[in-house]
């Protein structure tokens, strides 16, 4: 058995090294508790958190921990350890935070990406590029959203692939300004027509702040808005992808450039059918405590379900008790034609309300 006095290993990993031959994983989860009990009890839990990952890393990189046959259970334990912290520490963010979080997205370790309010620019070697990236608005704000979304996702796995990787962007993402490689981030926006809706809001609240003593009376407020907001954001559109172009993966690319054709015609619609077209929004269906659960989670349990090749009424009916049975949805969906409504406008299904009420009684 290794010493632990004779290594620089420090953290769980180290905890559960010097239990020596006491040693038994069936007991994980109370080591974990009392380990942090007895180390972090007055420590700030982000300090601890970013502590253990980096002690984490130094663990599975010491030389001296390869002679050991459990060394792979050993910072297996180290990972669920900080999954559970990590899990504990980083909350949940709402759109809204998503949109407007401050962030350095890196390229590679000379070049990143440096997103600060609405605007996007690259730095090369801790210098600014103006005359290479310089955005703004929603192509800009997309970025942070798939990143934060991105950590979401990993954070709600209970299994992880990679323990290397996953720990190494968990240090990142937790520095007081978040740092996430570019080739790591998923553009996988489950409800994005929940995001678009945030962006509009958000932005109609500074234009209205901006432009308040300077509308026509003659000129409707939103159809000035709406034209202004489409021209600027055709522009933003093929400068974004033409500007990251070069930087994203094909796959990145492609949803990408998807999102933000996918923000121009919603603009469009808006405009054109002047509001008559159907919100796309969960929000109203949800409950206080449904409202502070990732909206994504939601959405993808009801899109699994509504995407059912057989009976997707049925199955959607039952993910809707389930959600109402933890709290989740409201319990009156009334009305229901409006639910069926968006769930179809986000899915691209054809569910009927009269066969989704059926079996919902």
């Amino acid at each position: 058995m290794l010493q632990i006095s004779e290594t620089s290993i420090h953290g769980f990993v180290a905890y559960l090294l010097a239990q020596e031959e006491q040693w038994d994983p069936r007991c994980s989860l109370a080591d974990m508790q009392d380990y942090h009990l007895a180390n972090y009890a007055r420590m700030n839990p982000m300090d601890a958190l970013v502590q253990e990952l980096c002690w984490w890393i130094e663990a599975e990189e010491h030389p001296m921990l390869h002679s050991l046959p459990h060394r792979a259970k050993l910072l297996d334990e180290g990972v669920q350890y900080l999954h559970w912290r990590v899990q504990e520490v980083v909350k949940p963010q709402t759109d809204i935070d998503k949109l407007n979080t401050n962030m350095e997205i890196f390229i590679d370790m000379e070049h990143y990406l440096y997103k600060v309010d609405d605007a996007l620019c690259l730095f090369e070697n801790g210098e600014i590029q103006y005359e290479r990236i310089l955005l703004h608005g929603l192509p800009a704000k997309l970025l942070t959203y798939a990143a934060c979304t991105t950590i979401e996702q990993q954070l709600s796995c209970s299994y992880i692939i990679d323990a290397y990787e996953w720990v190494d962007t968990m240090i990142g993402w937790v520095q007081s300004t978040p740092q996430i490689m570019l080739h790591n981030l998923k553009f996988n926006i489950p409800d994005v027509y929940a995001l678009y809706d945030t962006y509009l809001s958000d932005a109609k609240a500074v234009w209205d702040a901006n432009n308040r003593r300077f509308y026509s009376l003659n000129q409707p407020r939103q159809r000035g808005f709406m034209g202004q907001l489409l021209k600027e954001s055709r522009e933003e559109i093929a400068l974004a992808i033409q500007c990251l172009e070069p930087y994203l993966m094909p796959t990145q690319l492609q949803a990408y450039s998807h999102y933000l054709h996918d923000w121009e015609q919603y603009i469009i619609d808006r405009i054109q059918t002047k509001e008559k077209q159907p919100k796309t929004d969960l929000g109203r269906f949800l409950t206080p405590f449904g409202k502070r659960t990732p909206r994504w989670q939601i959405t993808r349990s009801l899109q699994v379900a509504a995407t059912h090749p057989q009976t997707p009424a049925a199955h959607l009916a039952k993910e809707v008790k389930q959600l109402q049975a933890r709290h989740i949805l409201i319990s009156d969906l009334h009305p229901m034609t409006e639910f069926i409504a968006i769930i179809n406008l986000l899915f691209g299904t054809h569910i009927k309300v009269d066969s989704f009420a059926k079996r919902m009684l």
